[in-house]
């Protein structure tokens, strides 16, 4: 402690006063801030120079809640907020030229911290310790879970007693209640009730770091490290143990993922989502290679504890709060490893790969070349390696722990086959829902402008492929043609790339004109639809079910009956033979004219030759079999998945 306060230099007064009106009365609350006192070091804010024009965003959502949220829809609600907030941000950004959502100072709490600050927090955690389904907490429990005064990298500001008043409700709601799991879930229910989950690439930015008040004023959760922040608030006002659970990198996958834990009567964590599921309903919806609770306090088993200061540490694993919890996430295996290292590494790692290089996700002692890698999650594939001068070293053949948790090897065989690819990376659910929404699509020609006398030329009647379809229609010449969205709930505009074709000699050729529309669609929405994109990014939506709005290129209208469309005017009329469109896709497949590389691996990502496609597939020879794959498509996207070739297939990892 005496460390600790003389490093606090000019802000030792404020931390010695804690210390000091606690000395003469509760035994338990000096015991709380010796706690935090000692675990302030390294304790930081982001404190950015523009914050309170954010802050500004977070009170105008406010008064947006105030007057819209009651008046519509659940999922009309969450739409219309969500193109608010990008209005709002966007007009932010017009105000200040220099804009930086990267200016911003550390300041250390140990510095900066004051007296009454903790004070608060001390009392009114206290407070909650009080509550029935948190009084059987032990006090290292209750130190852990329910004391720490911050969630993250946010600018201290007191928050305790707001958010007990905000959430006091429950006392009554919960009234006779004693499992904390169970009054998570009510306190959860409501986050879902009253907050509004609206993604927004700014707000994105200053997640981990948004002031605990606009977090109640806004209501609004733009990635799942605000969700767990909410959660963490929210909870340990009220006298609930919970943790922040960090999953730092996927197994199958870019990115990782944060949600948070209660601690229930029987000592066990049961993981949860703020603001969206609830305790025993969480859905994890990727392969977890290890996740980590992390703590406010500093933990001994951390790597950082575990060397010496000058020794070299993978960024994932500098964090001196960590402790794994990956055997009450998901099922595990403990990995025993031969290294094959000619250097003279003390610790080894496992290593996942993140669609571009491979990652370290944990950590071992190695002895006499071998090592054990405790509670690793299955059905996800590993590469053993070293590190050094900020490289990963390969020290080992990758494999595959399986979902019973057997390890199978990749090794380059001496025997060869030839490999047909038609993806670099899988499919996933949201592609198809994005294609699913063109079904009932109908493309019409009509001699009169208002369509009165319009004639189908071709319906869309089953799940179109993620490639540009041509399809040919019995000629027919009209002046007017559109594409009419199929009724909907909620409309995504699904479709891109819409064509209409004529012949000219042995050639087929796309027919141009005016753009013509139904009256919801304005004309910055032509080029989506009939131009060259088709990324499946929500460029265009039409969303039924309240008054007419529209918010920078979005449309929410009233019903979607089958009365939206867009068309074009030729002009004169002309003669049609053919219609075309593609659905708004990844681009992950395999295109023609695009050009591929396919690698596997052998110590490293070794070439099997460069290819321009011709077809919807491609084709490469001698290919080692057994060999963990990876193919690339030279010039466009990042998302890239392992991968090995099986009876004909591409089986991903």
């Amino acid at each position: 402690m005496k460390e600790i306060l003389n490093s606090s230099t000019t802000n030792i007064y404020e931390l010695e006063k804690v210390l000091s009106h606690y000395s003469y009365g509760d035994s338990l609350k000096y015991k709380a801030a010796v706690f935090l006192i000692k675990n302030i070091p390294s304790q930081y804010s982001r404190k950015f120079i523009d914050y309170n024009m954010f802050s500004a965003v977070f009170d105008s959502l406010n008064f947006y809640d105030s007057t819209h949220q009651n008046k519509l829809k659940k999922e009309i609600n969450v739409l219309a907020k969500s193109f608010h907030l990008k209005r709002l941000w966007k007009n932010m950004e017009n105000q200040k030229n220099e804009f930086n959502l990267y200016d911003f100072t550390s300041q250390q709490d140990i510095s900066t911290i004051k007296s009454e600050y903790i004070i608060e927090n001390i009392e009114y955690a206290f407070k909650a310790w009080q509550l029935p389904w948190a009084k059987h907490l032990s006090f290292e429990d209750f130190c852990n879970y329910i004391l720490p005064y911050r969630y993250g990298a946010e600018e201290l500001q007191p928050w305790r007693a707001v958010y007990f008043e905000e959430f006091k409700w429950v006392i009554d709601s919960a009234k006779g209640e004693k499992d904390p799991v169970k009054v998570c879930a009510i306190i959860n229910n409501h986050i879902k009730a009253k907050y509004t989950f609206a993604y927004n690439s700014g707000l994105k930015n200053i997640s981990n770091s948004i002031r605990p008040l606009d977090l109640l004023k806004g209501k609004v959760l733009s990635t799942c490290a605000d969700q767990n922040a909410i959660a963490m608030l929210a909870m340990r006002s009220i006298g609930i143990p919970v943790c922040h659970i960090v999953i730092p990198q996927w197994g199958d996958r870019s990115m990782g993922h944060d949600i948070s834990a209660v601690l229930d009567t029987n000592g066990k964590w049961i993981d949860f989502l703020g603001g969206e599921f609830n305790p025993g309903k969480n859905i994890i919806r990727n392969k977890v290679p290890k996740a980590y609770i992390k703590h406010f306090a500093l933990q001994k088993t951390s790597l950082p504890f575990n060397v010496d200061s000058t020794f070299e540490i993978p960024a994932i694993l500098k964090n001196k709060r960590y402790e794994d919890i990956t055997s009450s996430i998901v099922p595990v295996t403990d990995v025993h490893i031969n290294f094959n290292i000619k250097d003279k590494s003390k610790i080894g790692y496992l290593c996942v790969f993140n669609n571009q290089d491979w990652i370290p996700v944990d950590y071992a002692k190695i002895r006499n070349s071998r090592a054990v890698f405790k509670d690793m999650g299955r059905g996800i594939v590993y590469l053993p390696a070293t590190y050094s001068s900020g490289e990963i070293i390969p020290a080992g053949n990758p494999f595959l722990l399986d979902s019973l948790g057997k390890v199978k090897l990749f090794f380059s065989s001496s025997k060869t086959e030839n490999v047909i690819l038609d993806r670099k990376y899988p499919y996933n659910k949201r592609l198809i829902e994005m294609s699913a929404v063109t079904i009932g699509g109908r493309f019409q020609g009509a001699n009169r402008k208002d369509f009165k006398d319009a004639a189908d030329l071709y319906v869309i009647k089953k799940l179109p492929p993620q490639y540009p379809v041509k399809e040919k229609i019995k000629p027919a010449s009209y002046r007017y043609v559109r594409y009419v969205f199929p009724p909907s709930e909620i409309l995504q505009g699904g479709i891109t790339n819409i064509g209409f074709y004529k012949k000219e000699g042995n050639k087929t050729v796309r027919l141009n004109g005016e753009y013509l529309s139904s009256t919801e669609v304005k004309p910055g929405q032509y080029k989506v639809l009939f131009g060259d994109s088709t990324s499946y990014i929500d460029d265009l939506k039409f969303v039924p079910g309240m008054e007419k709005m529209s918010f920078d290129g979005y449309i929410l209208v009233d019903k979607s009956e089958g009365n939206l469309w867009i068309g074009m005017d030729f002009l004169q009329k002309e003669r049609i033979n053919a219609i075309g469109y593609m659905p708004r896709n990844d681009l992950n497949g395999i295109y023609e004219g695009q050009t591929y590389e396919l690698f596997y691996w052998q110590n490293k990502w070794n070439s099997l030759g460069i290819k321009v496609a011709n077809d919807k597939k491609i084709k490469f020879e001698n290919v080692p079999k057994n060999s963990l794959l990876l193919l690339k498509n030279i010039y466009h996207g990042n998302e890239h998945r392992i991968f090995k070739y099986v009876n004909n297939k591409q089986i991903w990892f």
